[in-house]
C-alpha cells in the first residue's frame, strides 16, 4: 500500500496547528479550542475546510498516522489513556530506564501506571504477555 502524501494544504494545516500550540491565548481567554485557534485565520477555511467531511485537520491526522505510526485522534488525553495516545513509537519503549524522567510531568502514581503499560508493549512486541 502506498504510503499517503502531504499535500500543500496538508502542510499549510500542520503549520497552523503547530503555531496554535506555540502561541494561541491561554484557553481560559479565548471562545474557542487553543488547538485550533489559528483555524480562524486559515486561508483555507472557507474553501477547502468547509464542512465536516472536509475538515483538513482530520485529514491530516489520518495521514501523519499513517506515516509515523503514531495515533493522533481528536480526544483530549486523560490519564488513563495516556499510554494508548503517546506510547507508540516512543521514546519509553526503546528505553523504558528513562521512565523517570516523566516525574516532571506526572504525579507519581501516573507514573507507575505510564510503566506498566510500557511493560506490556514491550512484553507484547516480544511475543510474551505480561
Amino acid at each position: 500500500m502506498d504510503k499517503p502524501k502531504l499535500t500543500n494544504i496538508d502542510i499549510y494545516c500542520i503549520a497552523r496547528l503547530i503555531q496554535n500550540s506555540f502561541c494561541a491565548p491561554d484557553q481560559e481567554t479565548i471562545n474557542t479550542y487553543r488547538p485550533f485557534y489559528g483555524c480562524m485565520y486559515c486561508k483555507y477555511a472557507a474553501s477547502e475546510c468547509n464542512s465536516p467531511e472536509k475538515i483538513r485537520w482530520r485529514i491530516v491526522f489520518k495521514k501523519l498516522s499513517e506515516l509515523t505510526g503514531i495515533p493522533l485522534s481528536t480526544c483530549i488525553a486523560r490519564t488513563e489513556r495516556i499510554g494508548a495516545v503517546f506510547l507508540p513509537e516512543s521514546h519509553y519503549i526503546a528505553h523504558p530506564e528513562d521512565i523517570h524522567e516523566l516525574e516532571r510531568v506526572h504525579d507519581p502514581e501516573t507514573v507507575e501506571k505510564i510503566k506498566s503499560w510500557v511493560d506490556i508493549v514491550i512484553a507484547h512486541s516480544n511475543g510474551t504477555s505480561g
